[in-house]
């Protein structure tokens, strides 16, 4: 929070949540690493627009993040 400000942490949490699932269905179909990055760049573009789903999967990130932090 303190690098990227609070502001900008619901677009981050987004834009990582859609490159995590860009990633997830590129590696579960056979697609290439350009499937997720294209992804991940139009995120990026777009204003940010929150859902709870966005929400869901932040958390699950943080989750994720925090417990690869205490192992």
């Amino acid at each position: 929070m303190l690098v990227f400000g609070a502001g900008k942490l619901p677009q981050i949490g987004k834009s990582m949540g859609e490159a995590i699932k860009g990633f997830k269905e590129a590696s579960g179909t056979g697609g290439s690493a350009a499937t997720t990055t294209t992804s991940s760049t139009a995120v990026s573009d777009e204003s940010a627009k929150i859902s709870d789903e966005d929400i869901a999967e932040f958390r699950k990130w943080e989750a994720l993040k925090a417990k690869a932090g205490k192992d």
